[in-house]
């Protein structure tokens, strides 16, 4: 166990080792600071932004360089989390695709994706009901208009498909 003074040290080169969470009970083993004592540190890293506790008992670290924006990339700690709260989950396509070191494919997998799905009766009529009464939804044109605004716009090569699947 490391001296009761060194938690914060401890806590502070987490990122150096590459790793951004911890939960309490690694605290607890790294420590044998009263429980008070933890507390009051984790509460003073809380509170000067260099953790955060998107869980109970569970922590991320800060870097610096991310403090402005109040926590780092989702994709630096959301796997730990979800194993924390013993939960399965699924990383989105375009989070995938980058994960995976095809960031450039982005464009693409997402122009392939939404393809099949404007072909998909069901994707096509699920949001009718639960809108007002008197509005309508048409999903090819919400496509061709998230398409203009914001797909055509990501870095990468673009799909090589038919972008009109009406």
């Amino acid at each position: 166990m490391a001296s009761p003074g060194t938690l914060y040290e401890w806590i502070e080169a987490r990122p150096e080792e590459g790793r951004y969470v911890f939960a309490r009970p690694d605290v607890d083993a790294v420590t044998d600071a009263s429980a008070a004592a933890i507390k009051m540190t984790l509460y003073r890293l809380k509170q000067s932004g260099a953790i955060v506790t998107p869980r109970r008992d569970f922590f991320v670290v800060v870097p610096r360089e991310y403090r402005a924006a109040g926590c780092p990339p989702a994709s630096w700690f959301i796997d730990d989390l979800m194993r924390h709260m013993g939960r399965r989950y699924y990383v989105g396509l375009l989070t995938a695709a980058a994960l995976r070191g095809a960031g450039h494919q982005q464009p693409m997998a997402f122009e392939a994706n939404m393809a099949a799905k404007l072909t998909d009766p069901a994707f096509l009529t699920d949001v009718p009901p639960i809108l007002r009464t008197g509005l309508e939804h048409d999903a090819a044109a919400a496509w061709f208009r998230v398409h203009a605004a914001l797909v055509s716009r990501l870095p990468g090569e673009p799909w090589k498909g038919d972008v009109d699947a009406r």
